[in-house]
């Protein structure tokens, strides 16, 4: 399982039985970039591939019908969910029941096979997952991975208790802080959104790997309106990630933005001005 770091703008289509619409390949929207962890579960699923062959087809096919029935007993959740973790007292946590269907289709890219790979098969996806949970049922880095399928499917609540679930394990794990804020930032819990991003942001290393926290921090000062510290995280992210392309867009936007709150402050105040003068005049004249 591939997780990339550094997003080329172009279309990818997810081929599962229920999404199918081309999604915008670009810019890290998706969810905590690799580390070491993340890279024993891409060798943990390669492994797998590997193991799959086998020089009899009779062997190969009964080990196949084998792990079929197996997995078919595995249903794709985290297990029962945990009474409490450190991070239940945020409002869109504690929530977390209340939410519609809310698919992330972008998610998707973060279970890309290679950088080359045009396409993302989540049924595949989905089998390796089961047995994956299967073999490590208190793996973390699995239960992030579950969670961040359930978002592409749009389970919030599933996505949610696997991204609990991890985080009672490893509290401080970064790539899992930061998959749970993009989820509850797309819910428009802001403040959530904060407080999990500088927390993911404070565990992550090495800080040439930020770009995400970086970006998202930026996405949620923008939409408190805070906007010259918003543009600080984009261009911050923009340095770690060249290619993000939509932190572009941001600070493009903010700088028009910018320029108009300038126009309609220079129109304002000679308003003021030219209101005053005639004011002035007006008492000018009635004494005169």
């Amino acid at each position: 399982m591939y997780i990339s770091q550094h997003f080329i703008p172009r279309l990818v289509r997810v081929t599962p039985h229920n999404l199918d619409e081309p999604l915008l390949k670009e810019g890290g929207l998706v969810g905590g970039a690799g580390g070491s962890n993340n890279n024993k579960l891409k060798l943990q699923i390669t492994q797998h591939k590997a193991g799959s062959s086998s020089s009899n087809p009779k062997s190969k096919k009964k080990k196949e019908t084998k792990e079929k029935r197996d997995l078919s007993s595995v249903s794709l959740t985290c297990g029962e969910p945990v009474e409490s973790t450190p991070y239940d007292f945020l409002e869109g946590v504690a929530r977390r029941d209340q939410f519609s269907i809310h698919p992330e289709p972008d998610v998707a890219m973060v279970f890309k096979k290679t950088t080359d790979d045009q396409s993302v098969d989540l049924v595949e996806v989905e089998k390796l997952l089961k047995k994956l949970l299967n073999e490590n049922s208190n793996d973390p880095q699995v239960f992030n991975q579950v969670g961040n399928l359930w978002r592409v499917k749009g389970n919030t609540l599933l996505a949610i208790e696997c991204f609990r679930k991890a985080l009672s394990v490893s509290p401080n794990d970064p790539d899992v802080l930061i998959n749970m804020a993009r989820t509850l930032y797309n819910l428009k819990f802001i403040d959530d959104t904060l407080f999990l991003t500088k927390l993911s942001l404070h565990h992550k290393f090495p800080k040439s790997e930020t770009w995400l926290q970086h970006y998202t921090l930026g996405e949620a000062y923008k939409v408190t309106k805070k906007y010259e510290t918003a543009a600080a995280y984009f261009k911050k992210a923009l340095e770690l990630n060249p290619s993000l392309s939509r932190a572009e867009a941001h600070l493009r936007d903010l700088e028009r933005q910018s320029s108009l709150t300038n126009f309609y402050t220079v129109i304002i105040i000679l308003f003021l001005v030219s209101f005053v003068i005639i004011i002035i005049s007006y008492l000018i004249y009635v004494r005169n």
